[in-house]
């Protein structure tokens, strides 16, 4: 195998995890959260995924089967544990209409000067959408 064939394959793989599955997020193409060394923060405004500088533009989650617009996006990673995410951030199970996980990203823990605007800091201290 070529160089370039592998660097094809490898960013095939890549993709393959980048759209939304079965219910699960939309992922498309900062107000005081901590950066990782992608650039972004989790939490920033985006339009697609190349707007995070690494990390996923969240549009939309169904969540207990309802669907939760993040508005102008929302920057994040996916993880399976907090350690997977940035700082104070936390990784955060989605869930289906029957309450099965169906996806998991990292939320931006509450700054001390508050939410960006369409986001309220919940009981768990997370910014969540309003």
């Amino acid at each position: 195998m070529t160089t370039r064939s592998a660097w094809l394959l490898l960013l095939a793989w890549f993709c393959l995890g980048c759209g939304s599955e079965g219910g699960g997020p939309a992922v498309s193409g900062d107000q005081g959260a901590e950066r990782d060394g992608a650039g972004a923060a989790t939490g920033s405004p985006c339009k697609s995924s190349p707007d995070c500088e690494g990390l996923v533009c969240l549009t939309s989650v169904v969540d207990f089967g309802h669907t939760v617009a993040f508005p102008d996006g929302y920057c994040s990673r996916k993880c399976k544990n907090d350690l997977d995410c940035v700082g104070k951030d936390v990784c955060r199970s989605f869930m289906d209409a029957a309450g099965n996980p169906v996806a998991m990203y990292c939320l931006q823990a509450c700054p001390g000067g508050g939410c960006r605007a369409g986001y309220s800091c919940t009981s768990a201290g997370l910014c969540y959408p309003k």
